[in-house]
């Protein structure tokens, strides 16, 4: 079984926001917000998503509240 850092540093992959919402998302955005995911849906449950002012992470985390 892989470590946790393992896991982390072979993690890659983009989500889709929900149609219902209607803000468009930068493949950027959709990396964080898929990141947002696996965190909830791994065993580590959680996280900071920090980044410079402007990239989005209101928008990514609406996205992941919907």
């Amino acid at each position: 079984s892989a470590t946790l850092a393992e896991q982390a540093a072979e993690w890659t992959g983009t989500r889709e926001p929900p149609e219902t919402l209607l803000a468009p998302m930068l493949p950027y955005q959709k990396e964080g917000l898929a990141w947002m995911c696996a965190q909830e849906e791994g065993r580590v449950s959680g996280g900071i998503l920090a980044d410079e002012m402007g990239m989005g992470k209101t928008l990514q985390a609406y996205h992941r509240i919907a």
